[in-house]
């Protein structure tokens, strides 16, 4: 009697070519798939610790403004006025507290350094010129609404102050996020938003500065 044939694979048989390229093409395509969601992942963990990064600067500099009797942390200008000395200023004035000499390279502390950032220099120099710029520098107990007021956000590698900007002007602060950048206020909280959120906005030949000016 003749036995009716069967499809099963016999065992140990190879797959045959055909069968391979399937089995690749599902893959690429599962691939396809999960890799625009991983970036995504990845992207948002580097913007957490970017704000990780930050908030341990705002809670050393909230310190340091209540060792130094409320004075804000001076603004670096390269006129000397109130300071040109770097070691003198935001963020470098923090860092022996962080238990860092005073010059270190951001490469050990890495705190200093976005993870998205492509450098290996300092990141974080955006300090509020507005805060620091007089001489004496002004008092924190002076403004009136600190959760409102830019302390300091990221900047491009070893700038020091900033003061905003509008949309075609951003004064060298850095945009690192998926269009977002991080911010820090004075009241020491942390927060990713667009330029447009934050930046100044032009008015019949006058610039109002919200979020960075503090009168």
């Amino acid at each position: 009697m003749k036995q009716p044939e069967t499809t099963q694979r016999p065992q140990n048989s190879p797959f045959t070519l055909i069968e391979l390229l399937v089995v690749i093409a599902i893959i690429a395509v599962l691939a396809s798939m999960l890799l625009p969601a991983l970036n995504q992942a990845r992207a948002k963990a580097q913007c957490i610790a970017c704000l990780n990064n930050m908030r341990q600067l705002s809670v050393t500099g909230l310190v340091y403004i209540s060792d130094h009797d409320d004075s804000l942390i001076p603004w670096f200008r390269w006129t000397g006025y109130p300071t040109n000395d770097t070691n003198k200023t935001f963020p470098r004035v923090l860092l022996p507290m962080l238990g860092h000499p005073v010059n270190a390279d951001p490469v050990k502390a890495k705190f200093l350094l976005c993870p998205t950032a492509n450098t290996t220099s300092l990141c974080y120099g955006g300090y509020n010129t507005y805060l620091g710029s007089s001489n004496p520098t002004r008092k924190s107990t002076s403004i009136k609404k600190p959760a409102s007021i830019v302390f300091f956000c990221e900047h491009l590698p070893n700038f020091f102050g900033t003061y905003g900007g509008d949309l075609n002007n951003t004064y060298n602060y850095k945009v690192r996020h998926s269009g977002a950048a991080n911010y820090c206020f004075l009241d020491g909280h942390v927060e990713t938003l667009r330029p447009a959120d934050i930046l100044w906005v032009s008015g019949g030949g006058n610039k109002t500065y919200y979020n960075w000016y503090a009168p």
